[in-house]
């Protein structure tokens, strides 16, 4: 296979990668949709195509196996061929390679024939994973570059930018998983309620209860208020809703 690189601005690449890390916890938690694994594996073998990122395609070659794809569906999706595509992908497929082909400038059209033909959870689902290979991809061609010395200066600051950023991934990251949890489990709000109320019950027995050096827990504060905190996490899985 040829790879023939693509090369993006380094404005499309900040773009991208913030928009990674917002729509990341539909990846994390795929399993609540209709995309599972092999199918997943699909998508990123589709934009790693458009792409060409060589580093990526090694990896989600053994990925695409493991999840159970023969070599014929994985050569047809790294040669750009359409023969073992299921109908009902087909459309998430075309998507995903426009995503890529686009730099996530995406037409309305093509998302309005994604929502309408998936369910939303599954659309937003095929949508970030499009996003996050497509992100992936260019770093991992960001990366082959420069170890080739080729295209140097711009390979160097993409990946000093993503050193330089990522304390505001992990915190955006962190951010929005906490808000898609929230929004859709009743046991994470439990559990959340409960760790905020078992460290402020931690920090006050400290306060008022706590020795000096003598004990394991009671003689720090973090300590006594993670302490605290777990119990109170674990009381609380008493009350979670049983998933159906």
């Amino acid at each position: 296979m040829i790879y023939n690189k693509r090369i993006i601005k380094i404005n499309d690449y900040l773009r991208l990668s913030i928009t990674a890390v917002a729509k990341m916890p539909y990846v994390i938690l795929k399993d609540k949709s209709n995309i599972k694994k092999d199918f997943f594996e699909k998508i990123m073998l589709a934009v790693t195509e458009v792409n060409g990122c060589r580093i990526c395609s090694y990896a989600h070659t053994k990925m695409a196996l493991e999840s159970g794809l023969s070599q014929e569906e994985i050569s047809d999706l790294l040669e750009n061929k359409q023969n073992s595509v299921k109908d009902e992908q087909a459309i998430a497929l075309l998507y995903a390679k426009h995503f890529a082909d686009s730099d996530g400038k995406v037409s309305k059209k093509a998302k309005e024939k994604l929502f309408t033909s998936y369910s939303k959870l599954d659309a937003l689902t095929i949508d970030a994973s499009a996003n996050i290979i497509t992100f992936a991809n260019h770093v991992g061609i960001a990366y082959d570059l420069l170890k080739n010395k080729k295209n140097i200066l711009t390979s160097s600051l993409k990946l000093i930018l993503l050193l330089l950023f990522s304390p505001i991934y992990l915190g955006l990251f962190l951010l929005v998983l906490a808000k898609y949890l929230f929004s859709e489990s009743r046991n994470f709000r439990l559990s959340l309620i409960a760790a905020i109320v078992g460290l402020g019950l931690g920090y006050a027995y400290y306060y008022f209860y706590g020795c000096n050096g003598t004990c394991v827990i009671a003689s720090y504060a973090n300590r006594s208020a993670i302490y605290f905190s777990i119990i109170a996490i674990l009381i609380s899985s008493i009350f979670w809703k049983e998933r159906t």
